[in-house]
């Protein structure tokens, strides 16, 4: 099975898994070197952190913007109940609610 992206290009899932992987290895490296050990959405300081993406990889996939499930700008560094609230949409008390509203806004706008 492959996916679209914007452009028109088929990715098989191997090659968008793998292009997640370094997105995410990226990701979570410039975040080290900023030194940033909290959630992105409440602020609480956790050794358990992830990476959450705003919009979500099936999303990206299933509407032809593949290229959206490994942008850096669609993660965010998110506790556990912070990720699930992302996963439901449940982001308005987040402190990045604007930055993530605005993503939301720049992906659903984005022409494929």
């Amino acid at each position: 099975m492959s996916f679209k992206t914007s452009q028109g290009e088929r990715l098989t899932k191997k090659q968008i898994d793998a292009l997640i992987r370094r997105c995410k290895e990226e990701f979570l490296r410039d975040k080290e070197y900023a030194e940033i050990n909290y959630c992105e959405a409440c602020g609480t300081p956790s050794a358990k952190l992830s990476c959450s993406h705003i919009i979500s990889v099936n999303k990206c996939q299933n509407d032809g913007k593949t290229e959206f499930a490994y942008d850096t700008d669609n993660l965010q560094l998110e506790c556990i109940p912070c990720h699930l609230e992302t996963e439901s949409g449940t982001i308005d008390h987040h402190a990045n609610s604007r930055y993530k509203k605005e993503f939301i806004e720049r992906y659903n706008n984005f022409e494929v």
